[in-house]
């Protein structure tokens, strides 16, 4: 897998900030130049509001607004172009025009505010990715300090590891308490092997997690993007994540990890995990109870599958890769149209 460069990286996890600093340096720009027609009016006077009409094309409501004005002994009776609710026939207000031409008035609150809307997105937009950017150089120093195993290197399958004679069944499971939000992968035992958790929680910028190998104490980190909306080759999602940048299953892709609903599963809905078109392992969807012991004792709850609460049958002793495709059926929604070898 071929590693992101932290500008692509930052640009990537930031979209919602970049959304919001592009949309508000564009409405800038038109509001600017709508503005600008109005630059010549630099005289200013008062007028009384002389009548308002109403226009209603079905749903929409649609205020006239006329003043009347007097400029150098010339009385001006004109639409005005421009409505608020405090308006009244009656009132005086303050106008501007173009001495050039004062038969054309002008109020520029109106277009204040847009341009205040406008620079308060710029602000905004510009928070954000400067906080992503924050996180993602901060990320790649403990990545550079050694502190943490690189995620390519720490989710990536080892052809070489051993394998198990026989299928072994694992638990993958989660709370999402706000706090302590983890993700654990067991044994039946309940000895946790590999875990998830969240250590820093943001609405903007993605949450950052770290990934534990609990028998080699190895440790990565990334940041986790919020849901989105996303298709992906034979893959439709409903939802996805983006992982360090990454579209999550794009991620997996270039991990050389697919995953494929396995429809006619006795067990319910299943799915398989393959790496390179061989089978790493079986993923059952079930209740919130993953033990059997557990299942047992609410015997209604558990033909109540939930997502993200799987029981995972594998030969594979390297786990972690097969902890990140559940992670990722875990946050997102996902549906098949073929299976992908």
């Amino acid at each position: 897998m071929k590693p992101q460069s932290t500008f692509s990286k930052i640009l990537k996890s930031s979209k919602l900030g970049l959304i919001l600093l592009v949309g508000g340096l564009v409405s800038l720009i038109i509001f600017s130049v709508a503005f600008s027609v109005d630059s010549k009016a630099t005289s200013e006077t008062t007028a009384e509001i002389t009548k308002i009409t109403q226009t209603t094309i079905g749903e929409d409501i649609t205020y006239n607004v006329f003043v009347k004005y007097t400029i150098d002994g010339t009385e001006y009776n004109v639409e005005l172009g421009a409505y608020a609710p405090t308006y009244a026939v009656g009132k005086i207000i303050t106008i501007q025009y173009d001495p050039a031409n004062p038969a054309k008035p002008y109020v520029k609150s109106v277009n204040t505010i847009f341009i205040v809307i406008a620079v308060a997105l710029i602000v905004l937009g510009t928070a954000i990715v400067i906080m992503t950017a924050i996180k993602v150089i901060k990320n790649n120093k403990e990545m550079m300090s050694g502190e943490f195993e690189k995620t390519e290197e720490f989710f990536k399958v080892d052809e070489t590891s051993e394998k198990s004679d026989f299928p072994k069944t694992y638990y993958f499971q989660y709370n999402l308490k706000p706090v302590k939000q983890a993700y654990v992968l067991e044994d039946k035992n309940r000895k946790v092997l590999v875990r998830a958790d969240l250590i820093s929680f943001s609405l903007t910028t993605g949450d950052s997690f770290t990934f534990t190998d609990c028998n080699s104490g190895k440790v990565t980190k990334a940041l986790v993007g919020h849901t989105d909306n996303a298709s992906f080759d034979s893959i439709t999602t409903n939802s996805t994540i983006s992982f360090d940048g990454k579209d999550i299953w794009r991620y997996l892709s270039q991990l050389g990890i697919s995953v494929s609903l396995n429809k006619l599963s006795l067990k319910g809905t299943s799915y398989e995990i393959n790496y390179n078109g061989q089978t790493l392992g079986i993923a059952y969807q079930t209740s919130k109870y993953v033990h059997e012991e557990d299942e047992e004792q609410h015997p209604t709850a558990k033909n109540i599958p939930v997502q993200g609460f799987f029981r995972l049958e594998t030969n594979e002793e390297n786990l972690k890769p097969l902890f990140l495709a559940m992670f990722t059926l875990s946050k997102t929604d996902f549906s098949m149209r073929t299976m992908i070898s």
